[in-house]
């Protein structure tokens, strides 16, 4: 069990790595084509190569029906309404204000935790979580020209896309003890790619004619290899870790993007972005080997949610 631990970590690691990889073609594509029009596609193209992978191995797609609508809203908050959301309030907020509300979303977890699964609120777990945000914030603040401003709608979307985040993780954990990794991440995307079609109706659907071919090219790969894999990679991760180990494993996003920049646009790496960097990593290894212990209890024990218990450290 403590291998499958481990490789959990590990697959959440990987996963935002991608992800923050990931940000890049996503800014480049919405250059080109509305954010709406760039969620569609990646979903549809993240989908359909899933959907191949499936058939070939396990011969179909197989969803109960009374979990079909806890499918769905989980991949129209997580795959749809959240990435929405983050481009909205990124218009009205700036990028640096942005991270800094996005990191908060492991205090979300830590109280879906609490509230749900009965975990303890440790020490640990709230100094760990204190201290990632402060190396987010450490990291913007290294960043030349970091400005902290925005709208007061910028921020509420941002919270908002913080707390829909947290929803996504809390809503799928209890499918994992029931599906494969391969059948839950693949029905995801399917209802991600169902719940964005009206937003890109409504958008400017004419603007994917304007893309080019190169643009094509990228959005195919980030599908597959960020969105599908890296998909796959988290839900395996969520199967195995508390809400609160899983989500502060998002602050590394931005060591990911300052790394990229570096190698990718010669942008100089500061000792203060280096700082904050330490810091986050030094935070989220300190807050995934934290015990995830049940209040009330002097032991280990499953919690009962939605029928479904999972596995603690």
């Amino acid at each position: 069990m403590k291998n499958h631990y481990y490789l959990a970590i590990v697959a959440v690691v990987f996963t935002n790595i991608l992800w923050g990889l990931d940000i890049i073609a996503i800014d480049y594509m919405t250059d080109y084509m509305s954010a709406s029009a760039v969620t569609l596609f990646r979903l549809l193209c993240g989908s359909a190569a899933l959907l191949i992978i499936l058939l070939i191995k396990e011969g179909k797609l197989h969803i109960e029906r009374a979990d079909w609508p806890r499918v769905f809203i989980s991949g129209a908050l997580g795959l749809t309404i959240y990435f929405w959301l983050e481009c909205m309030g990124i218009h009205r907020a700036s990028g640096s204000l942005a991270s800094l509300i996005l990191a908060t979303v492991p205090i979300f977890g830590l109280f879906a935790d609490r509230i749900l699964y009965k975990n303890k609120i440790t020490p640990v777990k709230a100094i760990g979580i204190v201290a990632s945000i402060i190396g987010v914030a450490v990291i913007v603040s290294g960043s030349g020209g970091a400005e902290l401003t925005g709208s007061f709608s910028g921020i509420l979307l941002m919270f908002a896309a913080a707390i829909v985040w947290t929803s996504y993780i809390v809503l799928m954990k209890p499918l994992n003890q029931k599906y494969s990794v391969l059948t839950l991440t693949t029905a995801i995307m399917l209802s991600g790619s169902v719940a964005a079609i009206p937003l890109f109706l409504m958008d400017n659907p004419r603007t994917v004619m304007a893309f080019p071919l190169r643009g094509w090219v990228i959005l195919i790969l980030s599908a597959v290899i960020c969105l599908a894999l890296g998909g796959f990679t988290y839900i395996f991760g969520v199967s195995r870790l508390s809400v609160t180990k899983v989500s502060i494993f998002e602050n590394i996003l931005p060591i990911v993007a300052i790394l990229a920049s570096f190698v990718l646009f010669r942008e100089m790496l500061t000792v203060i972005q280096l700082l904050g960097g330490a810091i986050v990593l030094i935070s989220c290894t300190v807050v995934s080997l934290s015990s995830d212990e049940k209040a009330g209890a002097g032991k280990e024990k499953s919690v009962d949610c939605s029928k479904v218990s999972y596995e603690t450290e």
